[in-house]
């Protein structure tokens, strides 16, 4: 055989030849190649999971949206970031924040707003009590 426009000849074959030519061979490539992409996907679905899973394990209301995002999020990721978000997300205090938001402020009678109060006795803080804590 030669090479171009020159004297050189190649006349051997490489020795790599016989084994990548094997059959033997071949099925190692098939069955490393599968293992590995098996691998891949399996810690692709753990990954996925992990949402799902706190979800479960923390008893959130919300466990079926989880579930559901982290199956869409497969398809189309946006839905997955929203599913960790909902995992994340404190419902109480979402639910007390948007409450919040619906309720106009309380006033008193001289449209001022009404003094704070102890959530723990529920009862009105006047500025004796402030004083007598502080000191």
């Amino acid at each position: 055989m030669k090479i171009h426009q020159t004297t050189l000849e190649y006349e051997k074959i490489p020795p790599l030849i016989g084994l990548l030519d094997s059959n033997v061979f071949f099925w190692f490539i098939v069955i490393v190649t599968s293992s590995f992409f098996i691998w891949a996907i399996a810690k692709f679905w753990s990954l996925h999971s992990i949402p799902k899973v706190l979800a479960k394990e923390k008893g959130f209301r919300q466990g079926k949206l989880v579930f559901w995002l982290c199956m869409l999020g497969l398809i189309w990721k946006p839905l997955w970031i929203l599913a960790v978000m909902a995992v994340v997300i404190d419902w109480d205090a979402f639910e007390d924040w948007v409450r919040s938001l619906r309720e106009p402020p309380k006033t008193n009678s001289k449209n001022q707003p009404q003094q704070p109060f102890n959530p723990q006795t529920e009862q009105p803080v006047d500025s004796t009590t402030i004083e007598e804590s502080a000191s």
